[in-house]
């Protein structure tokens, strides 16, 4: 994680003692590489096509415009263009303002009906991190279009090899830190970071021509010279 985000959250609950998360750095960003005329999301109190300014450029980070909400729980559907590997997600919210998030791989249809039967591709707490109540109000009172504060960022750092390919990534949060005064989650940025795998259609061409037998390229050959002679 880049030294201008100073909570990461990589951890397991189980037993014993992981070595700590990889550290990630503003190159490997993601955001560029999302669909974001394809973005979706449920419970949202905001438009739809307001979407896209979630996911913030490494320099516009501290814009806390426009504050997203939803009430209770929200489903975010974040498609890429082509397949990426996951390495960790950086979130600015409220505090307390979200408290579980479940991360979905490649399940697009995911919704609040489904979301209970089907197992999450990672679950994670989302500490009592980010800006006060009082703050938001404050910025919004007062049209404040950034606020710098690196301790207002939390980096979750993902199980490497559970979000390979990754086509279509998907965000549940649910619930609230009971000591929040209110009853919305509430957004400011988003950043996914993580590597480019490419496109997954042009190697099949490739395949097709490695596969090609000498004896069609020598069929090729003698149609051509019959075509001079003639």
């Amino acid at each position: 994680m880049s030294c201008n985000h100073s909570h990461s959250h990589g951890h397991s609950h189980g037993d014993g003692h992981p070595p700590p998360p990889i550290p990630t750095n503003p190159s490997q960003s993601l955001n560029s590489f999302i669909s974001t005329s394809q973005l979706n999301a449920l419970n949202l109190n905001n438009e739809t096509s307001l979407l896209p300014l979630l996911f913030k450029s490494y320099e516009q980070r501290y814009s806390v415009n426009p504050i997203f909400t939803a009430d209770d729980d929200l489903i975010i559907h974040i498609p890429f263009t082509s397949p990426v590997k996951i390495y960790s997600v950086i979130l600015r919210t409220a505090n307390g303002a979200a408290k579980n998030i479940a991360f979905y791989k490649n399940q697009p249809g995911l919704d609040f009906e489904s979301v209970g039967s089907l197992k999450a591709t990672y679950k994670a707490e989302h500490p009592h991190v980010g800006l006060d109540k009082g703050q938001v109000d404050q910025l919004a009172a007062n049209n404040v279009d950034s606020f710098e504060d690196d301790d207002t960022f939390v980096e979750h750092h993902l199980p490497r090899r559970l979000f390979s390919g990754v086509e279509t990534f998907t965000l549940y949060f649910k619930d609230l830190w009971d000591d929040y005064d209110d009853d919305e989650v509430v957004l400011f940025s988003i950043e996914i970071r993580g590597e480019w795998t490419g496109l997954k259609r042009d190697p099949v061409v490739a395949i097709y021509e490695a596969s090609a037998q000498l004896g069609d390229h020598k069929r090729v050959k003698e149609n051509i010279s019959n075509n001079v002679l003639m």
